[in-house]
Order: C-alpha cells, then sequence, then structure tokens
C-alpha cells in the first residue's frame, strides 16, 4: 500500500477533521488521493492539523504515520 492511501486509511479511523499541509496548500488528510498530490518525499515539512472529539488521541497517531520511513512501519 503506497504511504498516503495507508495515512488517510488510518485517518480515517478517527471522528476528527485531518489536515495536512505542504507549505500554502493544504489537503484532506482522509483522501489519498490528496495526500499523493502534495508530492512530498521523505524529508518534506508537512504540517497536521486535527480538529475534532478524538483530536487528542489521533494526533500522535497520525504524527508517527507520517514520520514512519515506509507503509509498513506506520502504526497499525
Amino acid at each position: 500500500m503506497r504511504p498516503a492511501m495507508a495515512v488517510a486509511k488510518i485517518a480515517a479511523r478517527f471522528r476528527s477533521a485531518v489536515t495536512i499541509w505542504k507549505q500554502d496548500r493544504k489537503v484532506n488528510g482522509k483522501s489519498g488521493l490528496s495526500i499523493m498530490t502534495l508530492a512530498a518525499v521523505p524529508g518534506t515539512e508537512l504540517v497536521l492539523e486535527v480538529d475534532g472529539e478524538d483530536a487528542a488521541a489521533a494526533l500522535p497517531v497520525l504524527t508517527a504515520a507520517l514520520e514512519a520511513p515506509s507503509a509498513d512501519d506506520m502504526p497499525r
């Protein structure tokens, strides 16, 4: 599974809205296709925004997913 799709799949487990920023561009973090349009390569600085009732639980999981070296290393 592509890393963008894996991040979106993890984000979909949460009720909170998930937004990923790359510079001045933002995308829906629950859409793998939208995440892929950021064309982020390893080392790209991204900003993760999580807003909603389970944001406190979602933020560390999604942060770990974005920092993982590959989709296989992401939290399950």
